[in-house]
């Protein structure tokens, strides 16, 4: 497995930190993740990844704990930001679900991750115990995760899933903050504090 470069210090220090958390963290993933590079993470459906998230990327040296925030960020803020829970999230990298707890974890968004965990409690279960399973016995059908996967999307709470998506895109027009705003701003605080 290939490992995803890392920008000099030099270019880091070049990124313009003054527009909003969002611009910045767009230009970040920009800087790091090439297209290609972009694609190829995403497409990534290894048994490891898929009950356990990008994270099991960072454990085999293929992105360091920055890039992984940076990526987790973006796309967990861009997935729910433009497709919503179901679309952008379970739809698209159902795999960022087993991330989402960590990485709001990690960057100090405990009351964040508490949500994220009662909404797709269903999810993580599911990931948690297939990915617990894959360690024990080594083998993995992916069909049936396909259908496990279904079945726990199915357990969701539907109107826990739209109080979310409210209060991750706020009110239209409200200068309010909102979960998807505060993921952004602790990611690029995150990366310039402790990534580079």
């Amino acid at each position: 497995m290939f490992k995803v470069p890392m920008p000099s210090a030099p270019q880091l220090d070049a990124l313009d930190r003054s527009p909003s958390s969002e611009i910045v963290l767009s230009d970040l993933y920009n800087l790091i993740f090439t297209d290609h590079i972009s694609l190829e993470l995403q497409q990534i459906q290894t048994p490891e990844t898929l009950t356990g998230g990008y994270i099991s990327l960072k454990e085999l040296g293929v992105m360091n704990e920055f890039q992984w925030v940076v990526f987790c960020s973006s796309h967990l803020a861009g997935g729910i930001g433009n497709g919503g829970v179901w679309d952008g999230l379970l739809g698209n990298q159902p795999q960022l679900v087993a991330d989402s707890v960590p990485l709001l974890k990690l960057l100090k968004l405990e009351s964040i991750a508490d949500r994220f965990n009662e909404v797709l409690a269903p999810v993580l279960t599911l990931q948690a115990a297939a990915k617990q399973s894959l360690q024990k016995f080594e083998t993995f059908d992916i069909e049936q995760y396909w259908e496990d996967l279904q079945a726990a999307e199915d357990q969701i709470n539907e109107e826990n899933v739209e109080l979310l998506e409210q209060d991750f895109l706020g009110q239209y027009g409200s200068s309010e903050p909102t979960i998807k705003s505060a993921i952004e701003e602790a990611a690029v605080s995150f990366a310039f504090s402790d990534g580079s």
